[in-house]
């Protein structure tokens, strides 16, 4: 296909990677492909011939093959959601290692070699592209063709006509289409909407004059000369209206009459008050308004008719719309095309309308579907383009039964398909049902056509009117509609009363069904509907419980028979409810059942666990973005200027995502700070859903029962024909040996090392200078907890498993159902630690809050040093949080440790199991030594291991120099790394490469784990070499090289003084923190940034911290009492001594234009028009004069005190050059696995 179209250009990866391929070809194909890329060129005969029928042809291919909605772009979709997935779970590369050069998510990078190929494809024929492809999807880019509108009828006996059949002139457009595809239309703005702005502004006079444009203007611009085939020429201001967004009036458009008009207008004003955007109203209402209440001069100044280049910056380009295409033919290139369009109508707003109740037509709706009485002759060209959706389609089969279900609107499509199934099947293909539900007898579509179908015996018509007693009824003798008075209904209610066919058709055939073919259109409301009545009525005929229906249901749709296209039209949301934080969003995964699923975008926030089902692509990608903001992935996937997606995210809005806290002062701080936070709770959460993919069907799994997930026990993964799945068995075995070899790497490596490093780093620098600061021994818990017995235990627990799946011998059917249990409690932990993970960084989050709010407190500028005591307030709290975090990670290796796959009294034969058990320890000699008693007893007896507890350093707080020797030593154990780092950081230039790459894969984390934690490496290397002179000072580093020796007695000497400072300054202070916390600075420690002392009546940071954790106590009490699912309660952290725990919280012939000026002109005696002043000139000397406000800036400057120990000298060594493998030797204690 490439060499048929003519590709040019193969410098992207994918296009080199092609080439190279070719070579590996049979010499006859590569002969073929020559003649046809260097011989017979098709692309240049198309050109060359000039018929408008063949370059449409043309264009055709191109947009089916390279276009967005054709092949290329539906692949890059796939891939998208596909890899997006693979890399959460585990998956660590890609085919070709597409996405290798990525910082972090794979799948985006192969979304951008995928978007650089296309975009090498489509060069010949569009030129240069200055977006990227998935920016042209739902925009002016896929309307190719030109056409205009023939004629607007009936289908109905409504006299509003509220629904028209549109028929568009496709004569020398060479525009093909199949039954299910759809039409993009760009609609034109009403002659009267122009009147007003023009009005306004004063353009009645310059409506044909050229306006200079840019940006998507001009993209629009040349866009035009290419779909007319002609050189490009200027837009005029009757194009920009007449193409321009003009209604409704959106918040942007608003806030650029605001500032315009410089806060002059109170109309504007009160729109910018409203309750809910956006506003039902116009631009033209909008500036009538405004013109009587804006003084002239800056009115003049404003909209300065000397130069209207403003015009294009005031008025944004209209998106298309898309209408299903309501007819068939069998011609090869038709000449026309029917489209049914309903008329949407909504109520001006008061600001407008006053007290008087004015309906409008919506924009494109009302462009192709105007009021009877209203409707005027416009021959004025269209573009359009064809989307052709893959997932509504007819079947091959013209012998597979199929089942309609329209509301209103939707039986658009249906027409084609019926007509479709006529054409080549006959009176002998496959049955035809058709269910519609609509308001009123009057408005019941295509009624004579429905009648001749049913009459011939092609298809049965069943209607439901919500709003009319009149009702028709299909009678199976006559073949034909009767009268029948039939009680008002919806279409539910029909679909139960035709329950018994309707169940057969949506059974599959080896459920004993027909397998029929099941296709809705229409709104939202009119899916839920269908789904609720095709529920009740497999229920009622074929099931007896509801929970094998939804086997049923899915069965169907998993097989591909159950088709949707569903819309609905946009409505304003509201803009003044509470606004939800992340803390909040991330709550929301839809992990556990029952429970809701959120997700963010473009600062909203969704709840999408009912429209799961109704996603084209599947379930799956949704559920990979839930509790996260995924507007990165919303635009990849061209949703963002999607006007179908747009309208139907309305039905699921929640509320507005808090926006990022604005710090002030602190804001150098803070702001990496809350970034760096912000990105480890996107982690927790994203590690949370990759753990119910993988393992959802285990979750609350026995032999007994089913999972969680199949409530109805026919799908248990457990056994199969009552023999042990070994492939469910190996699927745990996969997934849990790679969560504990890795020791969750995405949460507990060193993204959290540098988090821990920063905070620690913040900590010590807003100290007294020559005070020890305390920290939380963070990264040597979790080394403890990684490297303990328990771990240890659990390791080996799980290498049994591994062991009965690959032995010979079968021993795995002794000790099947233990497994089973081992497996089923296994995952249930993982989850609950996840939670608890999750739950923690919510805290922090909603910290950073807190902490922002603050800066609002009316004594801030009486006290100097306050933002020194938010910061050390703030890193106080959250060290407390990752200290808790730590710790429960042990917690969570103690509770497993004490799981087994030895339960022989759950076993059939216990004795085999007991005996099993011997025969292994005689076998690899652990039942002779005694060293072995205890476990075998713990095996036998069923006694636990004591929880997990740090015997060395129980609960005790470190220095500073201890957390960097840590630090250091996971640089240091990283640095063999470096290379593979290097290398995988580039993009292969060969195969051979490419294969290598993938070949260095370890496989023990995820690809999204891996990336995130060598960008955590990076970034904590070059924050030591960045602030090396800092480090130095706070850890009492030498400012010169010294030997091991005597490095080795400094870092002695420096942990006993720091361990002893922190026992003298806990017995000072009395501080009763969480556990023995982190201990903050008191009131009277003064600072290394030279501040001023702390006013008496401002907060101190004890005071800050006392408050963070009271809310933080608050938060997480609320919060665990409203977790749903969840079947345990809080986990307690045990401590060997002190106080109890506490719980953690076509080129057309030429046709009639219209005259513009008489258009217009018809309108502009009834509107406010502008008046020209001879004061426009010097309205310049009339702007009101700005004030000037002084402020005092404060400088806050860091100085080194002398008394810090020693003086820092200039030094340009990293830190790297101290050399503390010994040091981190001595500390460091290898995994055992």
């Amino acid at each position: 296909m490439d060499a048929f179209l003519g590709r040019k250009k193969y410098s992207s990866f994918l296009g080199a990677e092609g080439v190279h391929l070719r070579a590996w070809l049979p010499s006859n194909l590569r002969a073929f492909i020559a003649s046809i890329e260097y011989h017979y060129r098709v692309p240049e005969f198309v050109e060359q011939s000039g018929d408008p029928r063949l370059l449409g042809v043309m264009d055709g291919i191109i947009e089916a093959y390279t276009g967005e909605r054709g092949f290329m772009g539906v692949h890059r979709y796939k891939v998208f959601g596909i890899l997006e997935i693979a890399g959460k779970t585990g998956r660590t590369e890609t085919n070709g290692a597409s996405g290798a050069a990525d910082k972090g998510r794979p799948w985006e990078e192969t979304h951008k070699q995928f978007s650089e190929a296309m975009k090498e494809r489509l060069e010949p024929y569009r030129g240069a592209l200055d977006v990227e492809p998935h920016q042209m999807r739902g925009s002016f880019e896929e309307c190719r063709y030109i056409s205009r509108v023939l004629s607007r009828s009936f289908v109905d006996s409504d006299p509003s006509r509220t629904i028209a059949l549109v028929t568009l002139d496709l004569q020398e457009s060479g525009v093909t289409f199949m039954p299910g595809d759809r039409l993009a239309v760009m609609p034109l703005n009403s002659w009267e909407e122009c009147a007003k702005v023009a009005a306004a502004l004063g353009l009645e006079n310059l409506i044909d004059g050229e306006v200079e444009v840019k940006g998507p203007w001009l993209r629009f611009e040349r866009h035009l000369a290419s779909v007319r085939r002609r050189k490009p020429q200027k837009l005029t201001v009757k194009d920009i209206l007449r193409r321009g967004h003009l209604a409704p009036i959106t918040k942007e458009l608003a806030l650029k009459m605001h500032n315009l008009l410089r806060a002059s207008s109170n109309t504007v004003l009160q729109v910018l008050g409203t309750n809910e955007w956006p506003v039902r109203g116009s631009l033209g209402d909008l500036l009538q308004s405004a013109l009587m209440d804006t003084p002239p001069q800056i009115w003049d100044k404003a909209f300065n008719l000397d130069n209207i280049a403003w015009l294009s910056d005031l008025i944004a380009l209209e998106v298309p719309r898309t209408y299903s295409i309501a007819s068939y033919t069998e011609e090869l290139l038709p000449s026309t095309v029917d489209l049914a369009v309903s008329r949407a109508e909504y109520k001006l707003c008061s600001t407008f309308s006053g007290h008087e109740d004015i309906s409008r037509a919506g924009v494109s709706s009302g462009f192709l579907n105007p009021w009877p009485s209203s409707e005027t002759a416009d021959d004025e060209e269209i573009i359009f383009g064809v989307s052709r959706p893959a997932a509504f389609q007819l079947p091959l089969d013209t012998m597979a039964p199929c089942a309609f279900f329209a509301g209103g609107s939707g039986i658009a499509p249906f027409r084609s398909f019926w007509q479709s199934r006529f054409a080549k099947g006959g009176l002998s293909g496959g049955k035809n049902y058709l269910y519609l539900g609509v308001q009123s007898r009057e408005k019941f579509c295509f009624e004579e056509e429905l009648r001749d179908y049913v009459n011939a015996g092609f298809m049965e018509v069943h209607l439901a009117f919500s709003r009319d007693a009149r009702g028709l009824a299909y009678d199976p003798y006559l073949h034909d509609l009767v009268e029948r008075p039939t009680p008002p209904r919806y279409i539910d209610t029909l679909i139960q009363e035709q329950g018994a066919t309707i169940s057969e058709l949506v059974m599959s055939k080896k459920q004993g069904g027909l397998g029929g073919y099941l296709y809705v259109c229409g709104s939202v409301s009119v899916f839920d509907s269908v789904m609720n009545g095709v529920r009740k009525a497999v229920y009622t005929h074929c099931t007896a419980t509801m929970e094998k229906v939804e086997l049923i249901v899915d069965r169907a749709f998993a097989e591909r028979r159950f088709m949707l296209d569903v819309f609905m039209t946009p409505k304003p949301l509201p803009c003044n409810l509470p606004t939800i934080p992340m803390s909040q969003l991330a709550l929301h995964t839809g992990h556990r059942p029952s429970s809701r699923m959120w997700i963010g975008v473009h600062g909203s926030v969704y709840d999408v666990t009912d429209f799961c089902p109704m996603h084209p692509g599947g379930t799956m990608i949704i559920k990979s973005n839930a509790g996260v903001d995924c507007t990165k992935s919303f635009d990849n996937l061209a949703h963002t200027n999607n006007p179908e997606v747009a309208s139907l995210l309305t039905k699921y809005f929640v509320g507005h995502l808090t926006p990022e806290p604005d710090f002030h002062n602190d804001s150098d701080e803070i702001a990496p700070l809350y970034a760096l936070w912000a990105a480890y709770l996107r982690s927790t959460v994203e590690t949370l859903v990759a753990h119910q993919f993988e393992m959802y069907e285990i979750m609350g799994a026995s032999s007994n029962s089913s999972s969680s997930h199949d409530p109805a026990g026919s799908n248990n993964i457990w056994l199969q024909e009552n023999l042990p799945s070994t492939i469910a068995v190996r699927t745990f075995y996969a997934y849990q040996s790679r969560l504990l070899q890795g020791g969750f790497a995405a949460l507990f490596g060193p993204k959290l090392q540098e988090i821990v490093l920063k905070l620690s780093f913040s900590l010590a620098n807003s100290s007294q200078p020559g005070a020890q600061t305390q920290v939380p021994d963070i990264l040597g818990a979790i080394a403890r907890a990684k490297t303990g017995i328990d771990a240890v235990t659990c390791t080996k627990e799980l290498a049994l498993i591994g062991q009965l799946v690959s032995d010979k011998e079968g021993s795995l059917r002794f000790q099947d159902r233990g497994v089973f249990a081992y497996a089923s409690k296994s995952v249930e932990l993982d989850i609950e630690l996840l939670e608890d993970l999750r739950q923690e960084a919510c805290n922090g989050m909603d910290a950073f809050d807190n902490i922002a709010a603050t800066y609002s407190l009316p004594n801030e500028g009486a006290d100097t040093d306050f933002e020194g005591h938010r910061l050390n307030a703030l890193c106080t709290f959250l060290l407390q949080i990752l200290d808790r975090m730590s710790r429960r990670l042990g917690v969570f290796y103690a509770q497993l440790a004490q799981q087994s796959i030895y339960h022989p009294e759950l076993e059939s034969n216990p004795a085999r199991t007991r005996w099993t058990l011997v025969r292994r320890m005689i076998r690899d000699g652990s039942f002779f030594v005694l060293s072995h008693k205890m476990e075998t007893n713990v095996l036998q007896n069923g006694q636990s291991s004591a929880p997990y507890v740090s015997r060395s350093n129980e609960n005790q707080n470190v220095g500073f120099d201890r957390v960097m020797s840590q630090v250091q030593a996971s640089l240091v154990s990283n640095q063999q790394a470096v290379p593979y780092h290097s290398t995988r950081s580039q993009s292969p230039t060969n195969l051979n490469a490419v294969h290598q790459t993938r070949g260095r894969s370890t496989g023990d984390a995820s690809a999204l784990a891996t990336r995130e934690n060598a960008n955590a490496l990076k970034a904590m290397s070059s924050f030591v070499e960045r602030n090396n002179k800092a480090i130095r000072r706070l850890s009492k580093l030498p400012a010169s090289a010294m030997s091991f020796d005597e490095l080795r007695q400094t870092s002695q000497a420096i942990s006993q003084l720091a361990m002893t400072s922190n026992q003298n300054l806990e017995g000072i202070l009395g501080l009763d923190m969480m556990n023995s916390s982190v201990p903050s600075p008191p009131q009277s420690r003064g600072s290394s940034r030279s501040r001023a002392h702390t006013s008496a009546a401002s907060p101190s940071a004890e005071m800050l911290l006392s408050k963070l954790q009271q809310q933080q106590r608050h938060r997480s009490s609320s919060r665990h009492d409203s977790r749903s699912g969840s079947p345990t309660g809080s986990v307690y952290y045990p401590i060997v001594r002190g106080k109890p725990p506490t719980p953690p919280l076509g080129h057309l012939p030429p046709q009639r234009q219209p005259n513009a000026q008489t258009a217009l002109g018809t309108f502009m005696g009834q509107l406010n028009s502008r008046t020209r002043s001879n004061t426009a000139g010097s309205s310049d000397n009339i702007i009101p004069s700005s004030r000037s406000v002084a402020g005092t800036l404060v400088s806050r400057t860091r100085s080194v005190s002398g008394t810090r120990g020693h003086v820092s000298a200039l030094s340009t060594n990293s830190l790297r050059t101290f050399r503390l493998k010994g040091l981190a030797e001595r500390e460091h204690i290898v995994p055992t696995f």
